[in-house]
């Protein structure tokens, strides 16, 4: 079960960066899609008898999942993602983005997650990653915060998944 909805995940994630940049309205058989009257913006919610996938700007406030957030930092035109099993268990992945240089954010990182957390900071300029762990994949709740330049600007992805 958990199998199956981790791989609807994964074909959500690989799906939705290319339908992101479409504005024309798509849906799948048990898919809704919302649109903002202003806005092309879209936000769509699978339903299957394992669980839901929303995705879409929107579709994850990044301010409730426990998680510092980069101050100034502003959601990814690439939207969100929350996967959530039937019988329990949840995942919840939003990216927002800074102007602001890379070692600024990992320093506001090191200073605001628990200690022993950082867990890999590797590369420098655009080949440059620090990732933060809390918690282990087993634990009732586990979070990541994952660092990454992109073009002039830095990526923040966070994300917390749990198994109740």
């Amino acid at each position: 079960m958990r199998f199956g909805l981790m791989l609807a995940l994964a074909a959500a994630l690989a799906a939705f960066p290319a339908c992101a940049k479409n504005s024309a309205p798509q849906t799948a058989p048990g898919t809704t899609t919302e649109q903002s009257p202003t806005s092309s913006v879209q936000q769509a919610t699978i339903q299957m008898p394992q669980g839901k996938v929303q995705m879409g700007q929107g579709a994850v406030d990044p301010n409730t999942l426990g998680l510092p957030v980069y101050p100034g930092a502003t959601p990814s035109q690439a939207g969100s993602f929350s996967v959530s099993g039937a019988q329990g268990g949840a995942t919840q992945i939003v990216t927002i983005v800074t102007k602001d240089p890379f070692d600024k954010v990992v320093a506001f990182y090191k200073a605001k997650m628990p200690a022993g957390t950082q867990e890999v900071q590797t590369g420098s300029g655009a080949t440059a990653k620090a990732q933060f762990v809390a918690g282990k994949a087993s634990d009732a709740e586990h979070k990541n915060v994952i660092i990454a330049p992109s073009g002039d600007a830095v990526n923040i992805t966070l994300i917390v998944g749990s198994t109740k």
